[in-house]
Formats: C-alpha cells, sequence, structure tokens
C-alpha cells in the first residue's frame, strides 16, 4: 500500500488548477478512501468524462473492493478505448479470480 502522507505531501505541491481527476482519485484510493475515488469517477463518467487510464483506474478499484461482476461490465463497455491489451490483460485477471473461486468450493 502507498504512503498516504507521501501522496498528500506531493498533492500539496501540485497547483490546485492542475489537478485532475485521474490524479485525485488514485489520491483518494492511496489513502484507503476507495469508495470516495470510485463515486468521484464513476460522477465523472456519467457526466460524459472518458479517458483510459481513468477507466483502467475505475475497473481496478471496483475489482480491488469486490464488485467484480460492475468491473467486467466496465471493462466490456470501454473495450475500444482500452485496447486489446489492457483488455486482455483484465479479462485473465477475472479468469484468475474465477479459478481461485472455484478452487476454494
Amino acid at each position: 500500500m502507498a504512503d498516504p502522507f507521501t501522496a498528500h505531501a506531493a498533492l500539496s505541491s501540485v497547483p490546485a488548477d492542475s489537478r485532475d481527476l485521474h490524479l485525485v482519485a488514485a489520491y483518494l484510493a492511496c489513502c484507503g478512501r476507495v469508495d470516495e475515488a470510485v463515486a468521484l469517477l464513476k460522477e465523472a463518467r456519467h457526466q460524459g468524462y472518458r479517458a483510459r487510464e481513468t477507466s483502467k483506474l475505475l475497473i481496478d478499484l471496483l475489482f480491488q473492493s469486490g464488485q467484480q461482476a460492475e468491473a467486467r461490465t466496465l471493462t466490456e463497455m470501454d473495450r475500444e478505448l482500452l485496447g486489446p491489451a489492457d483488455v486482455s490483460a483484465l479479462e485473465s485477471a477475472f479468469d484468475n479470480i474465477d479459478s481461485v473461486s472455484a478452487s476454494a468450493r
């Protein structure tokens, strides 16, 4: 896990008008405020914002917080935005989770 104090110091050194959505969401996640980061990213999507890196961050945060079905859905929705390499990596991660879950039963 990242150090929230270091992240806060780094974020504080960035001028407010230079802080973007991805940076703030990553900072929130680093501080253990994953639900807030997810809400921020979802609200941005709701308002029409789409970017490859922020979609990847949202998928990762959903995945980490146990919302695998929503992470899969988002991966499918953003398939073109993410590109083949990212989609393949995400699908492999989903398959690994499915395998682990099946083995645990």
